[in-house]
């Protein structure tokens, strides 16, 4: 009886009534039926299965569809060898006599029928019938046709096994990866120094929307304030950063060392950090000499430097500023007026510096969860788990890792380093990650691209001339002894 349960009475999401005289009586419930509303017929979706999710569910599926039909197949030939086993204790006379019912000998008239429909096809309803009629003759020659596709289907579960591990392994860590699949897509949209502007622009016209319509005045305060949670991950920063500005070739040397300077010496002073270390050669050329404005070199205390004049290093020699005299002091504040270039590199650089102590934190966390499970299963169960001990590793759906969770943050500076000089896929650096941080690993996808964003701001912070005077504007009120903040225009 076809139901429509669209127009029937409904008792929550789950049950629907049913129509009278639907059931029989006999039936202990003819009132309602179960009706979930994660059914196949429901437009519910319980949950959306990403494509690495779909690989797995589709191994599982053949998986599942090739042991029915070899259990189905199992089944047939154990009836039929019982079959065969009582014919053979029986007279010539009697095996002649002798007959089989619907269900071929089984206790079902479906699952035997459906064995032999799968070996032989249109010719099935014959065999059947021979079955049934003649089962001393055709019991023995069906039951050798059985037995030689259970062995051709066997051996091609071997093989099949072998490719479902294979698909398993490579798709188990990107199935349990939901936000790493549309991160990296959506992550570089967010980082365009267009989306960028975008974002402060907006802040900023909401915030005058709002004075206006409270009649406030012009609002005060920060529009957007970002932190560094942590200064130490600065050095990690810097040095992802100068790794790859030392290896473009489309950055004159002169440029490069300016960019070492505001790395090293111009952001921890800006932020109130301890300036990180220019190399041996740098300190010395930094200290050297540097260029007064009709192009006469002089040493730094003022007195000449004799013989031919040398190139200029750079007009970005940052002395020992006051910042790193106020630093650890949480009423000091640097007020720095910026153009775009500047303010789009200063927030990559705080997005970078934010991404990198997520992982840091992530991977100690892993640490302080793996010393913690093993001490309790040490002293609870009184066991010791070896590393590779984990369920999925031992159901062959991953692959143990060469890498204790104490080094996984350095390993993961070292892979995006390679990343950058092209020395390892980005399949391969993702597919790494997952190993090592799990689902909270989505959030490095994308650091080749964030860094080589705030390279290129570097390059015109350093080469720009409208870049450059607000650079030379912010050194040279900072070295005042009462900076006076300058004035818009």
């Amino acid at each position: 009886m076809e139901i429509d349960y669209a127009s029937c009475k409904r008792l929550g999401s789950s049950y629907r009534a049913l129509p009278k005289s639907c059931l029989t009586p006999q039936v202990l419930n003819d009132t309602w039926v179960s009706f979930p509303s994660w059914s196949e017929d429901s437009t519910f979706v319980s949950s959306k299965k990403t494509q690495y999710e779909e690989h797995i569910y589709r191994c599982e599926d053949e998986r599942f569809e090739l042991d029915v039909v070899l259990e189905t197949n199992l089944a047939t030939i154990r009836v039929l060898e019982a079959i065969q086993k009582k014919l053979s204790r029986l007279s010539a006379e009697d095996q002649a006599k002798f007959r089989l019912d619907n269900t071929l000998g089984g206790t079902s008239e479906v699952i035997h029928r459906k064995a032999l429909q799968r070996i032989y096809a249109d010719k099935a309803a014959d065999i059947i019938d021979g079955l049934k009629k003649n089962p001393a003759v055709a019991v023995p020659i069906v039951l050798k046709r059985l037995k030689m596709k259970e062995e051709e289907w066997r051996e091609a579960q071997r093989g099949f096994n072998k490719i479902w591990r294979e698909q398993n392994e490579k798709y188990y860590l990107k199935s349990l990866d939901h936000q790493g699949i549309n991160y990296k897509q959506i992550d570089t949209k967010v980082l365009r120094s267009k989306s960028l502007l975008n974002e402060i622009e907006s802040i900023y016209d909401e915030r005058q929307e709002q004075a206006s319509e409270d009649n406030s005045g012009v609002p005060t305060g920060p529009h957007l304030t970002l932190t560094y949670e942590d200064k130490q991950i600065l050095e990690d920063a810097a040095s992802l950063i100068i790794h790859h500005v030392k290896r473009q070739t489309g950055i004159q040397k002169e440029d490069k060392y300016k960019i070492k300077q505001i790395i090293y010496h111009f952001i921890p002073d800006l932020l109130f950090s301890q300036r990180g270390e220019l190399s041996d050669v740098e300190e010395e050329e930094e200290e050297e000499t540097a260029e007064t404005e009709d192009g006469v070199n002089k040493k730094h205390n003022g007195v000449g430097g004799g013989g031919a004049s040398t190139p200029p290093k750079t007009k970005l020699m940052f002395a020992n500023t006051a910042a790193q005299k106020f630093r650890g002091m949480e009423d000091a504040y640097n007020l720095f007026y910026v153009n775009n270039n500047w303010y789009i590199f200063l927030r990559l650089h705080q997005i970078l510096c934010s991404r990198l102590l997520r992982i840091y934190n992530q991977a100690e966390k892993q640490v302080e969860e793996e010393l913690r499970e093993r001490e309790w299963e040490r002293e609870v169960l009184g066991l010791k788990r070896d590393k590779n001990d984990s369920p999925a590793i031992q159901l062959r759906l991953k692959e143990p890792m060469d890498i204790e969770a104490v080094d996984y943050y350095p390993a993961f500076l070292d892979m995006v380093r390679n990343l950058l000089d092209g020395n390892m896929d980005s399949n391969q650096y993702e597919d790494s990650l997952r190993e090592m941080f799990t689902i909270h690993a989505f959030i490095a996808f994308t650091m080749d691209k964030l860094i080589q964003s705030i390279v290129r701001q570097l390059q015109h912070i350093v080469s720009d001339e409208i870049c450059v005077q607000v650079t030379d504007l912010y050194l040279s009120e900072g070295s005042c002894s009462y900076p006076s903040i300058p004035q818009p225009g």
